[in-house]
């Protein structure tokens, strides 16, 4: 009999020991302080690099624009900037046609247009393109050419997003005649464009040079060197 008892002692004995080896007590704060952590930004004034264009998420190697002069770096500086633009444009030599005729860029690889957008408060941007007419500057009179420029259907592309396509940004979606602009400047297009804040960082537009297209009506092709000046624009949306 006593030693059922002593049995059922230790058991419980047991028991408690087990219970209070998992009892959690709440702590006693003493004392509380409090540090602090900070970062500064400044507004970005330097000359963005020059990005590959088909993934602007990485950086070109070297530091020049792809299949220099056919692009150019315009050594611009941010917040917000301009950075490269297509340079040249080459339609080649041809006999003269008085049916007139569509006639073909003799270049290869790519044109393109890069853009940073480094502004932290400020959203928004437009590249606007126009021309002046087809002129030859060495004759002893004035000469001109009537013609249509015409640039194939682009990708945009944004390096927040790496090589991936991207809606985001607004482009034409047909084949984009560069108008010839009027003598007070006034007649530029829009070509590529940003809203809000989705042209942050560096976005880039690219076409295939090749598909470029110089068109000559019936009747208007006429010996000389004729040339024509290509402006490009990039201007801050105005402030919502």
């Amino acid at each position: 009999m006593k030693k059922t008892k002593l049995l059922i002692s230790t058991i419980l004995l047991g028991s408690i020991v087990a219970a209070g080896s998992v009892t959690s007590f709440a702590e006693e704060v003493i004392n509380t302080e409090n540090g602090t952590a900070s970062i500064e930004f400044t507004e970005n004034n330097e000359k963005p690099e020059i990005v590959d264009p088909l993934d602007p998420e990485k950086p070109l190697d070297p530091q020049v624009p792809v299949d220099e002069p056919d692009n150019e770096d315009t050594e611009n500086l941010g917040p917000l900037s301009l950075d490269v633009y297509p340079a040249r444009f080459d339609f080649g030599t041809h006999k003269v046609d008085m049916m007139g005729g569509e006639y073909d860029s003799t270049l290869t690889g790519i044109h393109y247009l890069q853009i940073t957008d480094n502004r932290s408060d400020i959203h928004g941007w437009n590249v606007s393109v126009s021309r002046t007419e087809f002129e030859d500057t060495s004759a002893a009179e004035e000469r001109k050419l009537a013609a249509t420029l015409t640039l194939p259907i682009g990708t945009a592309r944004n390096s927040m997003l790496g090589a991936d396509a991207t809606d985001t940004l607004t482009h034409s979606d047909t084949e984009f005649e560069i108008p010839v602009a009027a003598e007070d400047g006034s007649g530029a297009v829009s070509i590529f464009s940003a809203e809000e804040n989705n042209g942050k960082a560096t976005s880039t537009y690219v076409w295939d040079a090749s598909q470029e297209k110089l068109t000559i009506g019936k009747g208007a092709a006429k010996t000389g060197n004729f040339t024509s000046t290509v402006n490009w624009t990039l201007s801050a949306m105005p402030e919502q």
